[in-house]
């Protein structure tokens, strides 16, 4: 509250006797509000509102907390990475680093409890991240938890298309797709490992167009042309998946609708809203 509006409703006080909901000033004798006594700003010329603060208004609920300022909080503040109190007395490491969470739940090096299903989920949800430390390696094959043309995220868990990875658009929530990515070509070419670019819809097309042949690398299987009939089973209406046998159709309407109806992507090329026209 602005001083200045507080002194206005400052009552001189001459039989030094103050209203029930009032504090009187020890050397003034003036009246102030109850709330205004240990509120951090001193409103008594002598600072008395000020003075013997913790002792005064050590009045806070059992299943409170008090403040150094006096000041009372819900016990579930204690220890939550935030400055409640004002003085950071709520966030002490004295009080903090004895802190223990119920079941369920796992304690922060700052004191905050977070649920145990947030650690190692590549967030950083504890102020200082030591949830996100000490987290085991994965060391499963990449293709016995994706797909052969998925990229697996580094939580472990979270399979994205291989097209996705360093397109410049952070696809996994850890962002583990946009790491150690050379950015020197446009969002609708394929970067070569050798530093060229070429069109996106170049890369494993069967033929190698860069000179490293890098763009032919970790592509799904072909199917065998010469094999199998060339015959299109799908309707005006609809999409053939690039990768299936026997052939499978999907309806225009899932094409780039962010689901992977088709199991091979080739239904939702990261740029389809931009670069693809569809007849429908």
């Amino acid at each position: 509250m602005n001083s200045s509006v507080k002194m206005e409703n400052v009552c001189p006080i001459t039989n030094h006797t103050c209203a029930e909901n009032h504090f009187k000033c020890v050397s003034t004798s003036n009246c102030i509000p109850n709330e205004w006594v240990c509120d951090d700003m001193e409103d008594c010329t002598d600072g008395s509102d000020e003075k013997q603060c913790k002792t005064e208004l050590a009045s806070c609920l059992q299943n409170e907390f008090t403040c150094d300022n006096g000041k009372c909080l819900i016990n579930r503040w204690i220890c939550d990475g935030e400055n409640d109190c004002g003085d950071g007395s709520d966030e002490s490491s004295h009080i903090c680093s004895n802190k223990t969470c119920t079941p369920g739940m796992f304690t922060c090096l700052s004191g905050k409890c977070i649920p145990d299903r947030w650690k190692c989920d590549g967030d950083r949800d504890c102020p200082e991240g030591d949830d996100e430390t000490g987290c085991p390696v994965v060391t499963k094959d990449v293709e016995s938890v994706c797909g052969p043309s998925e990229f697996l995220c580094a939580n472990g868990h979270e399979c994205i298309s291989t097209l996705w990875r360093c397109d410049r658009s952070k696809d996994c929530t850890d962002g583990s797709d946009e790491v150690n990515c050379n950015y020197t070509c446009h969002r609708d070419q394929f970067g070569c490992k050798n530093g060229n670019c070429i069109p996106g819809n170049m890369k494993c097309n069967g033929k190698p167009e860069c000179a490293d042949g890098s763009d032919e690398h970790n592509c799904p299987e072909k199917v065998d042309e010469s094999a199998t009939p060339n015959t299109t089973l799908c309707t005006a209406v609809e999409h053939e998946c690039a990768d299936s046998l026997p052939a499978k159709c999907i309806p225009v309407g899932k094409l780039c609708d962010g689901m992977n109806d088709c199991g091979d992507w080739s239904d939702e090329p990261r740029d389809c809203s931009v670069n693809e026209c569809v007849d429908g």
